[in-house]
């Protein structure tokens, strides 16, 4: 469906260098006309306006379009040769930092890496004025870039609330792809992400879209899909997402109740990046309903942080009041909605945190499945920082050492053994598993006398290190002997080894034909070998 109408200009309701809103006797009695496509009009003036959005009463605030004016033939002189809107009849270019003509070009011959830094989700275009008006009373001093993507309206930079917000000092907008109407206009987001951070040194970076957002009640059809690729984009540029979360419990949809599955959905199928999912601590039931939803992250990237957003919301309430345009989402005031300020003040407040990422597992309830003389092993159930469960085989040990023993002559102490484990022989430092309430450093001077017949004068503790902390716990203490005296060999009556000496150049051609093959002695001779180039 496609409606034009020709209507007259009764007056002009508002103006400013980007756009003109007019009175009209046609239409919805109101339309937009975009200054940057076209001329000014004035009272009595005859425009041709779009009114499909208004005639099946969606997308546009209630608000015509105007397509042509009875005014002279317009020409915009600005700079540059990247089109945007292309392909339409508005289509204009504009002077993208990113084009080759442009002063900051080179800008984008460099490598870049955003170094951890974190970047700001937001779905829709109506958690801005919350974002930004939070941000910039808070932290007096931050500088904040919006970058505006082309899923939703294409003259992204040109809704009330960006226009308000353009005349902030400590604003940058951005339009990318098709969008239009910023203060900056880049072809891509990485690059309008490298321009904010090394051009403008932009402190916060928020990456959104513009008004108008679609759904059409199918799972994957709806304009948040494109948070999945704002995310993997920023984890690609070495940055971390912060999914700033779309809740609300007034929502009659049920797709959108609690978590909306916007949120959810791209984040389960199409994330690919770690990313960040904060969640302000609510009331009892509503903490217990989005815990459920949670488990449909269970597979995802994504670490959900609570976060107690208090004094941001008694912050909130003071600056609300200052703000000169009224602040509506899915056409509901947003005060009414306090769980969605909520949600995007908790992202506020993880944004400005150093993140220690809490990766921690809860443990449920433990199964005990093998006690044996060297390992037990249990069987956890756990829950998972998403707020899923998982499993976890675990084998206890309790811990052994190590010892490095050079003779005299300069001769690393081996023993030849056969391990079960692998079917074969290897060659190993001494080593053996701690006795109930025997320390470290008393099992090293035993092992290495009962294996090699070397006593050790002094003993010195080099490092110590879990072997496989994937499934068990054994740790490993890591000892250096020095001033070496004969002693007995006295092996347990289970255990056959045989001592062997070799030089340092012996063991890492060993180390290469997997002679020596096991990680404590491998982290031994290299060890040896990074003392040596240090003499």
């Amino acid at each position: 469906m496609y409606v034009e109408k020709n209507v007259r200009v009764v007056r002009i309701l508002e103006e400013n260098e980007d756009v003109q809103k007019i009175a009209t006797d046609g239409g919805a009695g109101r339309a937009i006309l975009y200054r940057k496509l076209l001329p000014k009009v004035v009272p009595g003036d005859i425009v041709r306006v779009n009114v499909t959005a208004t005639t099946l009463k969606l997308g546009t605030g209630g608000w015509d379009i105007v397509i042509s004016t009875s005014q002279p033939f317009f020409t915009s002189t600005e700079k540059g040769h990247i089109m945007k809107a292309r392909y339409t009849s508005s289509q204009h270019s504009v002077n993208a930092v990113d084009a080759p003509e442009h002063e900051d070009h080179d800008f984008f011959q460099h490598n870049f890496d955003l170094r951890g830094k974190k970047i700001l989700l937001a779905e829709l275009h109506s958690m801005l004025p919350v974002l930004l008006g939070v941000i910039l009373t808070r932290y007096q001093a931050k500088t904040v870039g919006v970058i505006l993507s082309d899923e939703a309206a294409i003259p992204a930079g040109y809704s009330d609330h960006m226009q308000y917000w353009k005349q902030h000092e400590r604003v940058t907008v951005v339009t990318t792809g098709q969008a239009f109407g910023g203060e900056i206009e880049t072809t891509t987001i990485p690059n309008a992400i490298q321009w904010l951070v090394m051009k403008r040194k932009a402190d916060v970076l928020i990456i959104s879209m513009g008004h108008g957002t679609i759904g059409t009640n199918t799972p994957y059809g709806f304009s948040g899909m494109a948070l999945a690729h704002w995310a993997n984009l920023v984890g690609a540029l070495g940055g971390i997402p912060i999914w700033i979360p779309r809740l609300s419990f007034q929502e009659k949809r049920k797709r959108h109740y609690g978590l909306s599955h916007h949120t959810l959905t791209p984040l389960k199928h199409f994330t690919y990046v770690p990313s960040l999912l904060p969640l302000p601590l609510l009331p009892k039931e509503q903490h217990h309903f989005l815990k459920n939803q949670l488990k449909l992250l269970r597979d995802a990237p994504v670490t959900v942080i609570y976060v107690q957003v208090e004094k941001w919301y008694a912050h909130f309430k003071r600056w609300y009041p200052t703000y000169p345009l009224p602040l509506r989402t899915m056409g509901r005031p947003v005060t009414n909605i306090p769980e969605f300020i909520q949600g995007i003040l908790a992202a506020v407040a993880l944004s400005g945190k150093e993140i220690a990422m809490d990766f921690r597992e809860k443990t449920i309830r433990t199964k005990s499945i093998y006690k044996g003389k060297i390992i037990d092993v249990n069987v956890y159930d756990v829950s998972l920082p998403n707020g899923g469960e998982s499993k976890r085989e675990v084998a206890h040990h309790p811990g052994a050492v190590a010892v490095i023993a050079m003779t005299e002559s300069g001769k690393i102490v081996l023993v030849r053994q056969f391990r079960k484990a692998l079917e074969k022989e290897i060659y190993e430092i001494p080593a053996g598993k701690l006795e109930q309430g025997e320390a470290p450093i008393e099992t090293a001077y035993r092992e290495l006398e009962e294996e090699t017949g070397y006593r050790a004068k002094e003993l010195t503790e080099i490092t110590s290190f879990y072997t496989s902390p994937g499934f068990s716990d054994e740790i490993i203490y890591l000892f250096e002997a020095k001033q070496l005296s004969k002693g007995v060999a006295q092996g347990d009556e289970d255990e056959f080894v045989e001592m062997v000496e070799v030089t340092l150049e012996e063991a890492q051609q060993m180390i290469k034909t997997k002679a020596i093959h096991d990680a404590k002695t491998v982290f031994a001779i290299y060890y040896l070998l990074q003392q040596k180039e240090q003499e």
